[in-house]
């Protein structure tokens, strides 16, 4: 969970990627842009993924673009966490990014953590008078009554600044802070990849990095089948510390959790 936001660096991030996006090994970043919400500084690169998949001039080798976004992160804040705050980005954004990163041979710092701007709005919204119809950012923008240009829409850079403004609106209409909820290691795969892990069951589970816990019950039951997994959830007292956990939904999902993210289950 996030502890202490005024002692980090708060970066909201966009990525835009080739690939299919829920088998994050078969993915390319092709766009990385970010900015610091603290102070409005800004980082974009278009990488040059795929031979012919980006014709844009000033496109760079991807583990350039990575190595030079980590030297930029460490201008704006050395030695402090960093949160990477990006829209679904637990799911998506951040084990795309570890993949890049990763395949790149470029080391992932442990003080980089991923936070969830949909967790976010969503557990905060419980409070408003009235809810946004649904919880994309073009829905947010409008309630929010961010002006969007669509001709610049999926691009990663004005996606970060409509994403910046909505929180910083947010944070202003409802006095919620810019960023709250879970804050996951980048270097890790989390939990929230398998269906039914949420921010609570995600708290509740014994460790929170997917490839832990697939090791865990395979050590314990000798396979990811659905009754090796309830049978670890069983023992880890789920259904006692989250009663409302749907103990099945999240049995039958983490062996296809493992095929889709660990693609060496395959």
């Amino acid at each position: 969970m996030i502890d202490d936001i005024h002692g980090a660096l708060l970066v909201v991030l966009d990525l835009e990627w080739i690939g299919d996006s829920h088998r994050p090994h078969m993915t390319h970043v092709v766009q990385l842009a970010c900015k610091n919400i603290h102070t409005g500084h800004g980082f974009s690169r278009t990488t040059t993924a795929l031979a012919g998949s980006v014709s844009a001039a000033d496109a760079l080798p991807p583990a350039t673009v990575y190595r030079e976004w980590l030297d930029w992160l460490d201008a704006q804040m050395i030695g402090c966490p960093i949160y990477l705050i990006a829209h679904n980005g637990i799911r998506f954004d951040a084990p795309v990014l570890r993949n890049g990163m990763m395949t790149y041979g470029v080391p992932i710092p442990s003080r980089l953590k991923m936070t969830d701007s949909l967790h976010h709005i969503r557990y905060h919204s419980r409070h408003w008078p009235t809810k946004p119809p649904r919880y994309d950012l073009d829905s947010l923008c409008e309630y929010f009554d961010v002006q969007v240009d669509p001709t610049r829409r999926h691009t990663a850079e004005y996606d970060v600044e409509l994403l910046c403004e909505v929180l910083c609106t947010m944070s202003f209409m409802y006095s919620t802070p810019i960023i709250s909820g879970v804050a996951h290691p980048l270097s890790e795969l989390s939990t929230m990849l398998v269906r039914g892990i949420g921010p609570v069951v995600y708290g509740a589970l014994p460790c929170t990095d997917l490839v832990t816990m697939c090791g865990a019950i395979i050590e314990q039951g000798g396979d990811l089948g659905e009754a090796s997994c309830r049978a670890y959830l069983e023992a880890a007292t789920l259904k006692q510390i989250v009663p409302l956990c749907d103990l099945g939904t999240i049995a039958s999902n983490i062996m296809a959790a493992g095929k889709r993210h660990l693609h060496y289950l395959e």
